[in-house]
């Protein structure tokens, strides 16, 4: 077991040669395993769970990554970023395009 995996950290709070992303840039996707690429797009964790952990959840739920394929997204109940894009009546276009 590596010396990270004895206690609970933050992705901040690995160094940098360790965190899912930096290891895109330097190393290439097929480095990392589903997970980290999930976590990766999740973004963000919640307070308990990493997004890295969130993502093996949700990858374990469904089977594995082209269980996914049929999941349904469940938007949090606050205002997200996403909230503020404007629908058109055109969903494959991007507003003011």
């Amino acid at each position: 077991m590596p010396w990270y995996m004895g206690r609970r950290y933050t992705i901040k709070q690995l160094p940098p040669e360790l965190r899912p992303r930096e290891r895109l840039l330097t190393e290439g996707a097929e480095a990392l395993s589903s997970a980290e690429l999930l976590g990766i797009l999740f973004g963000i964790g919640s307070k308990e769970k990493t997004a890295v952990e969130l993502a093996s959840e949700v990858i374990s739920e469904n089977g594995n990554l082209f269980g996914l394929y049929n999941v349904k997204m469940q938007l949090p109940k606050h205002k997200t970023a996403c909230a503020s894009v404007p629908r058109t009546a055109n969903r494959g276009q991007r507003p003011g395009v």
